[in-house]
């Protein structure tokens, strides 16, 4: 899937010889469309769309579409802005689940009631949330997200209730886990690595020249395990290898 935000334009390709398959043009008619995501429900693939207007303040629905380019349905009390939107599905509870990070909460949505699940906010705290990842430890499954104040929270996805935060105190951005104990975190123009139970950061990454919203751990077929990263605004995606030692 590629994500055009200035025309609201949605692209699928094959991957195999870079065909286009599908073009979805004008999903929103106002503001832009920062991220997008797949769901599969009932062995149907889908496409999950965002809206951000930063001019009006006022924004679309999520919209779900089927690989024909059809729009299936809305997503009711999701006209928030929108940075980033993903899908979790619980094999345990057979559910599956959108959240996005926003202009001042994360949300999850329960998607087969088409209803919100959760607000994920502090008291009093209206900062941005960038990014989120979901951490499925034993039995407890968490939501650990990024958000402009400079805090990385750990929320109980199920219950909505902060295990606990910590304090940076650093404008940050994408997240990617590297493992159970472990997290990425893009800031400006570094990388940090986070160990998760002492709250330190144990490594920095240079070599961006904007902030770092973007960072997912991928197998790469020659290399192995790697991060891959990319900056705000024009730039280039980079390629880096992880040292397991």
């Amino acid at each position: 899937m590629s994500i055009s935000s200035d025309d609201n334009n949605i692209r699928l390709w094959n991957a195999i010889n870079w065909e286009c398959i599908l073009n979805i043009p004008n999903i929103n008619k106002e503001g832009k469309i920062y991220s997008g995501c797949f769901l599969n429900d009932d062995n149907k693939n889908y496409i999950i769309t965002s809206n951000f207007n930063w001019q009006k303040k006022k924004n679309e629905k999520i919209k779900i579409y089927d690989f024909e380019g059809n729009l299936t349905k809305t997503i009711n009390n999701s006209d928030i802005g929108t940075f980033f939107i993903d899908s979790y599905y619980d094999d345990i509870l057979s559910k599956n689940y959108i959240i996005t990070s926003n202009i001042n909460c994360i949300r999850a949505y329960d998607y087969s009631k088409n209803e919100v699940y959760h607000n994920y906010q502090e008291e009093k705290n209206n900062s941005n949330h960038f990014d989120l990842v979901i951490n499925k430890n034993k039995n407890t499954i968490k939501l650990i997200e990024s958000s402009k104040d400079g805090d990385i929270r750990i929320w109980n996805f199920h219950s909505g209730k902060l295990l606990y935060k910590i304090v940076l105190n650093k404008f940050l951005f994408g997240l990617s886990l590297l493992n159970d104990n472990y997290l990425f975190i893009g800031g400006d123009k570094k990388i940090y690595l986070l160990e998760l139970k002492n709250g330190l950061i144990v490594k920095t990454l240079n070599g961006h020249n904007l902030f770092v919203c973007g960072i997912k751990k991928i197998i790469h077929p020659k290399y192995g395990e790697c991060l891959i990263s990319q900056n705000s605004w024009e730039s280039q995606i980079k390629l880096w290898l992880i040292d397991k030692n």
